[in-house]
């Protein structure tokens, strides 16, 4: 008798995913099948504020294929969320019905907490020193291509989060024209960067000891690879290593990075923006290191949907993360 399946199709801003999975040890999804494809919706909402009918179809005729792949497995329980560039577009509601009409499956546009909530579901389950670090104090660092999320962390709870519109496919987008006219684009990304986040009051109350960096995101996988951590349990890095491999990342340009290092033409646009927020947290806080775990947002909606499907039940308790965020807000 075949195992149940279980898929969750994520229609990301700079491409849409799906992961196929059946139940594992103790309930928990196991991984059979990852697919992406080359789109960016975000290009167009950032740039134009609405989806516009070409990226319509090609995003139609992807999920199109994904439901073959579905049907080759065999998959009866599937969910299809969206996120920043469908939630931010002028045309969400006509962007969500022509993909009802066409695919037959209905896409819930996922709200920002909600995001956050998945992210953080596959990294309190998937991180293995996570527990340890949250801990002490730590910032996690949620990096979208719509948006960051910027979380602080003591006593093995969440005090506040706070959300900033400064994703790496945002600032990418914003400056490409810049980049072909000025050789000192970089410098001014920075610059921008640093005014958007320098005037955060997220984190005050580390003292003695600078806290624990964690920055997670769906295409930091790639971030992983250009900077050497291969292997899953691979998660630390130095703050030497994260400045190496910005100055890497200032000298070459994403044509490089796609001919000479394999990365997807719509990735390589986005890593340099990203190392940049993650290098400016790095250096405000006089952190060390930083931890740079591995995890999809597909992770984060196969593990909800397996509660029911399968009877997971994750060791973290997130809710009580939401009640010690909301007492936070209420002291300050």
């Amino acid at each position: 008798m075949s195992k149940k399946r279980i898929a969750a199709i994520d229609i990301g801003s700079n491409a849409p995913k799906m992961m196929i999975a059946e139940e594992g040890p103790d309930g928990r999804p196991r991984i059979i099948e990852t697919l992406r494809a080359t789109l960016s919706l975000g290009v167009d909402t950032y740039n134009n504020q609405i989806i516009s009918e070409s990226s319509m179809s090609r995003l139609c005729n992807q999920l199109l294929l994904f439901k073959q792949k579905l049907t080759e497995y065999q998959v009866k329980e599937y969910r299809v969320v969206a996120t920043s560039a469908v939630r931010e577009a002028l045309n969400r509601d006509f962007v969500l019905a022509r993909i009802s009409q066409l695919t037959g499956m209905e896409c819930e546009v996922l709200s920002n907490s909600e995001e956050r909530y998945f992210h953080n579901l596959v990294l309190s389950e998937t991180f293995s020193e996570y527990r340890e670090v949250v801990k002490q104090s730590a910032i996690i660092l949620d990096l979208g291509a719509g948006s960051i999320q910027i979380s602080s962390y003591a006593d093995g709870r969440r005090l506040m989060s706070q959300n900033v519109k400064l994703g790496y496919l945002r600032v990418s987008e914003l400056f490409s024209q810049l980049q072909a006219r000025s050789g000192d684009f970089s410098q001014v990304m920075n610059e921008y960067i640093g005014s958007q986040l320098d005037a955060l009051e997220l984190y005050d109350s580390y003292n003695n000891s600078p806290p624990a960096l964690i920055a997670v995101g769906n295409d930091l996988g790639y971030l992983r690879v250009f900077a050497g951590l291969l292997e899953a349990d691979d998660t630390y890095l130095s703050a030497t290593a994260l400045e190496a491999l910005y100055e890497r990342l200032l000298r070459v340009t994403p044509l490089d990075l796609t001919l000479h290092h394999g990365m997807p033409a719509d990735v390589a646009e986005i890593l340099l923006p990203a190392a940049m927020i993650i290098y400016r947290f790095l250096k405000q806080y006089k952190v060390a290191g930083l931890y740079i775990p591995a995890m999809q947002l597909g992770q984060g909606l196969l593990m909800d949907m397996a509660k029911t499907a399968f009877h997971f039940r994750p060791a973290h308790d997130h809710d009580a993360d939401l009640l010690s965020s909301a007492r936070m807000m209420a002291l300050r």
